[in-house]
């Protein structure tokens, strides 16, 4: 088995330069990574296990998905950009429009498990701030009433690190077990006077808040939940960018959470690949490749 790879830098070129065609380095990629590990035999039938490139089945990652390891990464390339569209892959790349919509949902479940697995931030001598905000479109295309979900979140004021989740409900009995989830004890959490949060001072948090009917700031301390407030406007610009359909909101904050953690363009693709590993454990595949 190839060693894990703990740092690698590709940009987004490079990897077309480098892995167009190339089927059996893009293997070896998949190996270092963790996606598939080499070792022997099917358990049915005992014979070797093969990746079949010829053939176009990749089998290892999704079963209906025909298409060889270089497309597999040359698509999962295209993914990680912002300006990402199907329209896109469909002219530069050699794939049918089902095997695009497949290794998409593919993409966006190996998001969704890296955004369930989001680790606690803060500590303390951390300022957390925190909040909710209702992303979606206005009904009927005017008015105030927004069609759409829930999301709440958090960020660290210094590291600008951030966590991000969907609500089923804004009531205490959510809200505040997350908070214990993801901020760290000791931490201080700025929010505003929403009730829901009243009991985070008798949970190890120094809870200050900010009334929102009076100011955006509280004069003299400081108190405010600005940084948070532009976490939602670019989330906002990115969900409306991707589309309006309220079933996939969850995927879109996930994608959006993804990019915007690894911004840096030539690390991103490493980053997933770890997180495709994660996500689906691979089966054993012989380094053979035909």
């Amino acid at each position: 088995m190839a060693s894990e790879c703990e740092s690698c830098a590709f940009s987004f070129y490079d990897i077309i330069s480098n892995f167009s065609g190339e089927n059996q380095c893009a293997v070896q990629l998949f190996l270092q990574h963790g996606v598939v590990v080499s070792a022997s035999d099917c358990p049915s039938c005992r014979k070797p296990t093969k990746i079949y490139v010829n053939r176009k089945i990749f089998r290892t990652l999704l079963e209906k998905c025909h298409m060889t390891p270089s497309q597999n990464l040359l698509f999962i390339n295209e993914f990680l950009r912002k300006d990402f569209t199907r329209c896109a892959i469909k002219e530069n790349m050699n794939i049918t429009s089902r095997n695009i919509v497949d290794w998409k949902n593919f993409c966006d479940l190996v998001c969704l498990h890296w955004m369930n697995e989001q680790e606690a931030i803060g500590g303390i001598g951390s300022i957390i701030e925190i909040s909710e905000s209702k992303f979606g479109k206005k009904k009927y295309s005017r008015g105030c009433v927004m069609d759409g979900i829930w999301v709440f979140g958090g960020i660290d004021r210094d590291t600008k690190k951030h966590f991000i989740v969907p609500l089923d409900s804004k009531e205490s009995a959510t809200l505040i077990p997350l908070c214990q989830k993801y901020i760290k004890p000791g931490s201080t959490i700025h929010s505003d006077s929403w009730e829901a949060y009243s009991e985070l001072n008798d949970l190890g948090y120094n809870h200050q808040t900010v009334n929102h009917s009076r100011d955006f700031v509280t004069p003299d301390v400081g108190i405010h939940t600005n940084t948070i407030s532009k976490l939602w406007k670019n989330i906002q610009c990115w969900v409306l960018r991707a589309g309006n359909k309220k079933t996939h909101y969850k995927k879109y904050f996930a994608r959006f959470l993804f990019t915007y953690v690894h911004s840096d363009h030539r690390t991103i693709l490493h980053h997933f690949l770890r997180a495709i590993a994660r996500a689906f454990p691979p089966c054993t595949v012989s380094t053979t490749v035909e």
